[in-house]
């Protein structure tokens, strides 16, 4: 029984010194009518103090470790258990009531207030509960004032500033930590006005929160950025014997490490979710393009077999329909292993690309009437881009010829130089006399999953044409190629920094 008695002892003070309390400050918990609870394992009960056992009628190591279910109710015991895992998740002090049945099967309604203790990594090592019984009092405080020494030892021991003020924020009353982070001492603060020891901006909007709790009655939560230091402030008004509100409980909680995590989660989903929107373009463009590419490769072998294509000829548009697809291959796995923000754009030969673009769409198209003038500056015009302006023009050109029933497909490609907001742009214009689009479509055509009314395709073309353009920091959109007639073609324009 001794060597019991001896180990038992010895769990009790080690858990005593994991929860940072002195003897002296133990024996003074112990002689309060408060409830003290310690909670480190949210459904079962840690240390307690001798209020506690005298309400359940058991002795207080009993209680140590117990499983809540044991003594309590299945309803008691979710009830206790929700708050505890809200506290241990949050990281947030709770206020909450609820009815528990005691030692001489009374319903007592109990006040519980939650307070996290944090360890140095910012993670809820344990909770102080302290739990009050206000079934006789006609309206329950929401917080009981600490006045005396050993309801001090409490309010000490959290990670919380504590403050107690009246109605004109004058301070009654104040924790250790509040104090100390004002630089002052308890007595120095009592007495004296609580904007005295905050800046001037803070205690406006601290007075302005404070009229709000005593003209609601509620309790109110908010939290403040102070130069890079995040706090959570409660303001818990309190009534005096006449039901009126003539006291403020102020708990001030350093959240700044929770803030910071959130903050580094919210940039790494922000990461993420840019990183499969890249992913998903890529899966896109090479969807669309090597589309195209079989396309043509199919329509080469239709005219061979027709024989309106020479087995040369056939053999020419399906080699370089290959080598686009190898080229695609090869690129975009180099673009999806990068961040859109690494991808380096080089100088590109707008004339060279322009060429090429209008050369593969006239043998992909030999059945078709097609006449397309290039209006370029002479000498050499160069963008800030990379090889997928080849495919932008392409695209271009390709919608020009598909939605278009003239005898005819007229289109004229223009490049100017414009200047704005002090950089140097080249304004690239495909004016085709197809189809034309709208007002009301104007701009749903930039979008993925828009579908052209006379055909598939263009919507899904054109969405990955703007995300190019986008990642160029250019800009894209359409006009009418006739003023206030769309019926008569389009102008697709494009403005794309000059290299």
């Amino acid at each position: 029984m001794a060597q019991n008695s001896t180990q038992n002892d010895l769990k009790l003070i080690k858990e005593q010194e994991i929860y940072e309390l002195s003897r002296e400050q133990a024996e003074l918990i112990d002689n309060i009518s408060t409830q003290v609870w310690y909670i480190k394992n949210p459904n079962m009960f840690g240390l307690v103090n001798k209020a506690s056992a005298d309400f359940f009628g058991v002795d207080k190591s009993f209680l140590n470790g117990k499983p809540f279910d044991s003594i309590l109710s299945k309803d008691e015991t979710q009830s206790i258990v929700n708050g505890n895992k809200e506290v241990f998740n949050t990281k947030k002090r709770t206020i909450g009531e609820i009815w528990i049945t005691n030692i001489n099967q009374e319903k007592r309604l109990l006040s519980i207030i939650r307070m996290p203790k944090l360890d140095q990594h910012g993670n809820v090592e344990y909770i102080i509960c302290l739990v009050q019984d206000f079934t006789n009092i006609q309206k329950p405080l929401k917080f009981k004032p600490p006045y005396d020494e050993t309801s001090r030892i409490i309010i000490n021991i959290t990670n919380d500033e504590i403050m107690l003020i009246d109605i004109d924020g004058i301070i009654i009353d104040i924790n250790d930590k509040a104090a100390k982070n004002a630089h002052k001492s308890i007595d120095e603060m009592i007495g004296n006005s609580i904007y005295n020891f905050m800046p001037s901006d803070l205690a406006e909007y601290i007075d302005i929160q404070k009229e709000e709790a005593i003209h609601s009655g509620k309790n109110l939560i908010f939290d403040i950025d102070i130069s890079g230091i995040y706090l959570e402030i409660s303001l818990y008004p309190i009534l005096n014997n006449k039901g009126f509100i003539d006291q403020i409980a102020i708990f001030t909680h350093d959240i700044t490490p929770r803030k910071l995590t959130e903050k580094s989660l919210k940039d790494s989903k922000d990461k993420y979710k840019v990183d499969f929107e890249h992913l998903d373009f890529y899966r896109n463009l090479f969807i669309h393009d090597m589309g195209n590419i079989l396309n043509i490769i199919n329509m080469s072998l239709d005219l061979y077999l027709n024989k309106k294509y020479s087995l040369k000829e056939h053999l020419d548009l399906t080699q370089k329909a290959v080598e686009r697809g190898k080229k695609l291959m090869s690129n975009l796995i180099k673009l999806s292993q990068i961040n859109t923000e690494e991808v380096e754009l080089e100088q590109i030969d707008i004339s060279q690309m322009i060429n090429e673009a209008v050369d593969f769409i006239l043998k992909s198209n030999p059945s078709k009437k097609i006449a397309i003038d290039v209006d370029v500056p002479d000498g050499q015009i160069n963008a800030k881009a990379n090889y997928l302006i080849l495919d932008v023009f392409e695209n271009l050109l390709n919608n020009s010829v598909r939605y278009n029933d003239n005898e005819i497909v007229e289109i004229l490609i223009k490049v100017s130089i414009e200047n704005k907001n002090d950089t140097r742009y080249l304004k690239i214009e495909f004016q085709d006399n197809g189809f034309g689009i709208s007002n009301d479509n104007k701009a749903q055509i930039f979008e993925r999953n828009y579908k052209k009314k006379k055909g598939k395709g263009m919507g899904i073309g054109l969405s990955l044409v703007n995300e190019v353009i986008k990642r160029y920091n250019g800009k894209i959109w359409v006009e009418n190629r006739v003023e206030n007639d769309h019926l008569k073609g389009s102008n697709f324009i494009l403005l794309i920094p000059e290299f």
